[in-house]
C-alpha cells in the first residue's frame, strides 16, 4: 500500500520568497509550543476563510521552528477512513520510521476497524519525542467517522504532540473543554487579516506595484485586509503599465464581496492565452497534477509535451499555482484558484459532458500508471460505473483476502444497485465484507441479491456460476455453524467444496476453515488438524490472511486440548511471527485468538501474571479489529482468571459482560461453555440452590450422545453433583466423557475428567480407587506441567493430593502443586467466620483448636497436649475430632498439611 502513496502529500511546501513576515502570528500561532521542549497545550486551530494566509502563517513559524514536523495535506480522496490513517501513519512516520506499524497493521485486516480501534493503536504507538502534527486543509474532510476519531485523538492526546489544524471552516469537533482548560490557541479571519502596514508591504514590498499611499488604503479597506483579494488584484494591477488606468481599477474595485471573485479571475484569465486558458480550466479539477497527467487530460494522450512548460510558466505568473515537491514535477492550484476554474469551466457550453471526458482520460492514466485507487476514483466522480466496475471486478476478491475491506465496502457503496445486481461478484464481495465484519444480516442480503440474479440466467451451469454458488454456499455455511447448526454447516460445506473444486482463494481457504471448525466442533481433532493445516497452506501461499491465522490458532487450540501444552506454545509463537510479519511488523487483530491459546498455557502453568498479560492482549487485539467473538472467549479466561483466585465479584462482572457479549453477536456455539462459567461461579458463591436447578434441568437432557460443544458445561454439572451429594451420578457422566475423550486421544481432556473422576470417588467414600484415578491423571499431566487443572477443584483436591503425598508416590511433582495451593485466598479465622480455599468454604477454627493444631503440627502427643494446655485428655480428642470434621480428613498429617494450605500454619 505505501508504494501508491502521493509523497506530495506529505511535503510540506516551500515558503516563497519575499513574503510578508508576520511576527506577531507567528508567536500566536503556537504560543503553547517552544522550541526544543515537549508542547505545553495541545492544539491550534487555523480556522478562516480562503485566501487568508493560513498556510503562510504555518510555514513561517516552522522555517522557525527545530521541532520535527509531520505535516498532512488533505483532499476530497481522504474522506476514506482507510485511506486517511493511511496518510497520517505515512505524515508520522517521515519524522520517526519504525513508529504506528500497529495502524498499518489493522489497516490490513480483513475486517471492517472501528475508528477507535484506529486512534487507540495511533497513541499508543506515536514518535515518543516532542513533535508537531500538521492537517492542513482540513476543510475537505466530511467523513462523520473521521471527525469522531481526531475528536477522541483530542481527548486522549499524548503530551510530546502538538496538533496544528488547518481549515477554511470549523470542523464539528469537541473544543470546549481545551478552551475552558486553556490548552488550545486559535487564530481566526479576524486575526489573519493584514494590518494596514501589511497589505502596504505586500503590495509595494512583495508585488513591486510601487503604489500611493491613498491607493493602499482604498485596497485594504475593500479587501479588508483578505491576503487573496489583494494578491488577486495585484495581478490584475500588473497589466497595467499607466497609472492612471491603474487607479481607475482601484477606484473601480468595489461593490459587493460576494462578486469580487469573479471579477478578478475575469480579470486574471482575460490576460493568459487561449492556451493557458484552456490549460487551467481543463486541469482545475485535478487535486495535484504533474506534467505527463495533464498531457493526457488537455491533450488527450498525443503527448505534445508542452504541459510541463506551461506549469512552469503560470507558476512564474503566481497563478495561483503551488508546487509539492521540491523539484517542481508535482503540482496543485491554490484551493480558491481551483475552485474559480471550476466555477468557470462549468459554466462552459457541454461543461458536464467536457468535465465528464476530464476525468474518464484522468482514469485512464492512472490505470496505466497502476495507480489503481486514482483510477477507480475518476472513474467513479465521472459516474462512468461501467468503466469503474470493470476496474474493481477483477480484484475485488483479491482486496478482500488481503484485508482492504473498507475499500471495498466504499468502492461498491458507490456502485448504483442495478450494476451490483448485474455483477453477480459484488454481492459475493459485499457478503464476505459484511460476513468478516460480523454483519451476518447483511451477508445474507447480499447473498439473495446474487441468488436472484442467478434465477435469471441460463439453466445451462457454467464453471463461473459453480464458482459463485460455491462462494455462497461457503458463506452460508459459516452462518449455520454461527447459529450452532453444525449438521446444516457440514452439508453446506460438502456441497460447496464439490462446487468449487480446485478453487484455492477466499472462498478456498474459508471452507477448510470451517470443515476444521466444524470437526472441532464434535470433538474429532485429528480430522478438524488436517483441514486447518489445509486452510493455512492456502492462505499462507494465497495471501488469505484472516482465514490462515484463524486456522494457526485454532491449530494451537486442538494441541492444547490433546494435552501437548509445549507443542501449544511453539504453534502460537508461529502464528505471533507470522500475524506481525503479514500486520507489517504489528500483530493483525486476528492473532488475538492465538493470544488467548497462549494465556491458557500460562494459566494452567500457573503463570498466572503472564496469563493475564496474554489474556489482555487478546481482547485488546479483538477489540482493535472488531472481532467480537475474540473478545468474547477473552472475556471468559479472564472469569475464570478471577475465580482461580477467588475474585467472585470482578468474575460475576465480568462473566456479565461475555453474556452481553455473546447474545448481541448471536453466538450460539459458546453455549456450554456460558454454562461452566456460570455453573463454576455459582459453586464458588456456594449458591447451591441455582445450581440444582441448573443441574436438574440439564440431567434431563443428557440421552443419547453427548454433545461436544457442551464439553465444559457437562464437566461442570459433574462438579455440581458432587457438590450435592450425588457422586454416582457425577461418575456415570465422567465415564461417558472419558470414553469420547479416550477414543479422540483429546488427552488433554482425560487428565481433567480424571481429576473430577477422582473427586467423585472420594466423595464416595473410594478413596483407593480415587487415588488411583488421580494416579493415572497426574501421570499424564506431569510431563506437560499441568497445575491449575488440579489446583482450581479446590480444597478436596488438595486433601486428595495429600493422601498420595502420604502415600510416597510422585513426590516432587504432587509438593509441587500442592504448593501452588499457597496462591489461592485463606481468609484470617480472627476476622471471618469461615476459611476460604477456592470455592470451598471451610468452618473457622475457634482460638483453642488453633492452638490443639498448633501442638499437633510440633509432633506433640494428644496426652503432651493435655498437659501443655491443661486440659482434660477426652477435651483434646473432642477438639481433634472437631479439627478433623471441619477439614474433613482422618488423620493428624492431613490435617496439618490443609492447615499449612490455608495459611494456619507456616510451611513446612
Amino acid at each position: 500500500m505505501a508504494d501508491n502513496l502521493l509523497a506530495t502529500k506529505l511535503h510540506i511546501p516551500p515558503l516563497r520568497k519575499g513574503f510578508v513576515a508576520r511576527p506577531r502570528l507567528v508567536e500566536k500561532c503556537c504560543s503553547g509550543v517552544e522550541p526544543g521542549a515537549q508542547p505545553s497545550q495541545k492544539h491550534t486551530l487555523i480556522s478562516a476563510p480562503a485566501g487568508f494566509g493560513k498556510t503562510t502563517i504555518l510555514l513561517e513559524w516552522l522555517q522557525q521552528s527545530d521541532l520535527p514536523i509531520a505535516w498532512l495535506s488533505l483532499d476530497e480522496g481522504d474522506n476514506d477512513l482507510d485511506r486517511f490513517f493511511t496518510y497520517l501513519v505515512a505524515a508520522l512516520q517521515k519524522i520517526d520510521e519504525g513508529s504506528c506499524q500497529s495502524v498499518l497493521g489493522l489497516l490490513q485486516t480483513p475486517q471492517e476497524i472501528h475508528f477507535q480501534s484506529l486512534v487507540t493503536a495511533l497513541i499508543n504507538d506515536i514518535p515518543s519525542d516532542p513533535f508537531v502534527l500538521v492537517l492542513d486543509d482540513f476543510h475537505h474532510l466530511n467523513n462523520k467517522f473521521i471527525y469522531q476519531a481526531i475528536d477522541y485523538l483530542l481527548k486522549n492526546q499524548p503530551p510530546q504532540m502538538h496538533l496544528i489544524i488547518s481549515t477554511r471552516r470549523d470542523p464539528p469537533l469537541s473544543f470546549a473543554k481545551l478552551r475552558a482548560q486553556g490548552q488550545m490557541t486559535e487564530l481566526r479571519a479576524a486575526d489573519l487579516r493584514f494590518v494596514r502596514e501589511e497589505s502596504g508591504e505586500f503590495l509595494n514590498g512583495m508585488m513591486g506595484l510601487d503604489l500611493s499611499a491613498a491607493d493602499i488604503d482604498i485596497l485594504h479597506t475593500r479587501t479588508e485586509g483578505w491576503v487573496a483579494g489583494l494578491q488577486l488584484a495585484s495581478i490584475s494591477l500588473a497589466s497595467y503599465s499607466d497609472p492612471t488606468q491603474r487607479t481607475t481599477f482601484i477606484q473601480e474595485f468595489a461593490g459587493d464581496n460576494r462578486h469580487i471573485m469573479d471579477y478578478l479571475m475575469n480579470e486574471v484569465l482575460s490576460r493568459q492565452s487561449e492556451e493557458v486558458r484552456e490549460f487551467l480550466l481543463h486541469t482545475a479539477f485535478l487535486e495535484r497534477f504533474c506534467g505527463p497527467l495533464c498531457d493526457a487530460v488537455v491533450y488527450d494522450s498525443e503527448g505534445r509535451g508542452a504541459s510541463q512548460t506551461i506549469l512552469e510558466d503560470i507558476e512564474m505568473a503566481n497563478l495561483f499555482i503551488v508546487p509539492l515537491d521540491h523539484r517542481r514535477q508535482w503540482y496543485r492550484y491554490h484551493h480558491l484558484f481551483a475552485d474559480l476554474l471550476r466555477h468557470r469551466l462549468r459554466k462552459s457550453p457541454d461543461a458536464e459532458e467536457t468535465i465528464r471526458i476530464l476525468r474518464l482520460r484522468t482514469s485512464e492514466w492512472f490505470e496505466r500508471e497502476g495507480l489503481l485507487d486514482e483510477a477507480v476514483q475518476y472513474a467513479l466522480v465521472a459516474e462512468d460505473f461501467e468503466r469503474a466496475a470493470f476496474l474493481i471486478e477483477p480484484v475485488v476478491i483479491d482486496l478482500i483476502s488481503q484485508s482492504r475491506l473498507s475499500t471495498v465496502k466504499n468502492w461498491l457503496a458507490k456502485l448504483p444497485g442495478e450494476l451490483i445486481s448485474k455483477q453477480p461478484w459484488f454481492s459475493i464481495s459485499f457478503s464476505w465484507a459484511s460476513l468478516l465484519s460480523g454483519k451476518m444480516l447483511d451477508a445474507e442480503q447480499h447473498l439473495q441479491n446474487v441468488e436472484a440474479h442467478l434465477s435469471h440466467i441460463s439453466p445451462q451451469t457454467s464453471e463461473d456460476d459453480n464458482r459463485i454458488r460455491g462462494h455462497i454456499i461457503t458463506i452460508r455455511a459459516f452462518i449455520a455453524r454461527w447459529k450452532g447448526d453444525l449438521q446444516h454447516s457440514m452439508e453446506l460445506s460438502q456441497e460447496a467444496s464439490t462446487l468449487l473444486g480446485r478453487d484455492n482463494d477466499l472462498a478456498g481457504c474459508g471452507l477448510a476453515l470451517n470443515f476444521g471448525n466444524l470437526y472441532k466442533a464434535m470433538g474429532d481433532h485429528v480430522s478438524s488438524l488436517s483441514h486447518y493445516q489445509e486452510a493455512f497452506k492456502i492462505g499462507q501461499l494465497r495471501g488469505v490472511y484472516y482465514p490462515a491465522l484463524m486456522a494457526l490458532s485454532n491449530i494451537a487450540d486442538i494441541q492444547h486440548r490433546l494435552g501437548h501444552l509445549q507443542q501449544t506454545v511453539e504453534i502460537c509463537r508461529q502464528a505471533i511471527q507470522f500475524g506481525t510479519k503479514w500486520g507489517g511488523g504489528q500483530s493483525l487483530p486476528a492473532t488475538g485468538l492465538v493470544f488467548l491459546v497462549l494465556g491458557r498455557v500460562y494459566f494452567e502453568w500457573n503463570d498466572l501474571e503472564e496469563a493475564l498479560t496474554h489474556f489482555k492482549r487478546g481482547v485488546e487485539l479483538g477489540k482493535l479489529g472488531g472481532e467480537t467473538f475474540i473478545v468474547l472467549i477473552g472475556t471468559t479466561a479472564l472469569v475464570r482468571l478471577n475465580l482461580s483466585q477467588g475474585d467472585i465479584p470482578e468474575a460475576s462482572r465480568l462473566f456479565e459482560r461475555a453474556q452481553k457479549i455473546r447474545s448481541e453477536a448471536h453466538r450460539e456455539q459458546e453455549s456450554g461453555e456460558m454454562a461452566d462459567l456460570q455453573a463454576r461461579i455459582w459453586l464458588a458463591q456456594e449458591n447451591m440452590d441455582a445450581a440444582a436447578r441448573w443441574a436438574s434441568t440439564l440431567i434431563q437432557n443428557l440421552e443419547g450422545e453427548l454433545d461436544y460443544q457442551r464439553y465444559e458445561e457437562h464437566l461442570s454439572l459433574a462438579r455440581v453433583l458432587i457438590g450435592l451429594g450425588k457422586p454416582d451420578e457425577a461418575l456415570m457422566l465422567l465415564e461417558r466423557l472419558l470414553v469420547s475423550a479416550e477414543e479422540h486421544k483429546r488427552m488433554g481432556e482425560v487428565i481433567v475428567i480424571l481429576a473430577i473422576q477422582a473427586l467423585a470417588l472420594q466423595a464416595q467414600g473410594n478413596d483407593d480407587q480415587a487415588v488411583r484415578v488421580i494416579t493415572r491423571s497426574l501421570s499424564l499431566a506431569e510431563p506437560e506441567g499441568y497445575i491449575r487443572t488440579f489446583v482450581d477443584e479446590g480444597l478436596a483436591m488438595a486433601r486428595l493430593l495429600y493422601e498420595i503425598l502420604s502415600r510416597g508416590r510422585q513426590q516432587e511433582y504432587v509438593r509441587n502443586l500442592l504448593a501452588a495451593f499457597h496462591t489461592l485466598e485463606a481468609a484470617e479465622p480472627a476476622s471471618q467466620e469461615h476459611l476460604k480455599h477456592g470455592s470451598i468454604t471451610i468452618e473457622a477454627l475457634s482460638e483453642r483448636e488453633l492452638e490443639v493444631l498448633r501442638l499437633i503440627a510440633d509432633g506433640f502427643s494428644n496426652q503432651e497436649v493435655a498437659q501443655e494446655l491443661v486440659l482434660a485428655l477426652d477435651t483434646v480428642k473432642g477438639h481433634t475430632r472437631k479439627i478433623y470434621g471441619k477439614f474433613g480428613v482422618h488423620s493428624r498429617t492431613q490435617a496439618v498439611a490443609i492447615a499449612r494450605t490455608l495459611g494456619l500454619l507456616p510451611p513446612k
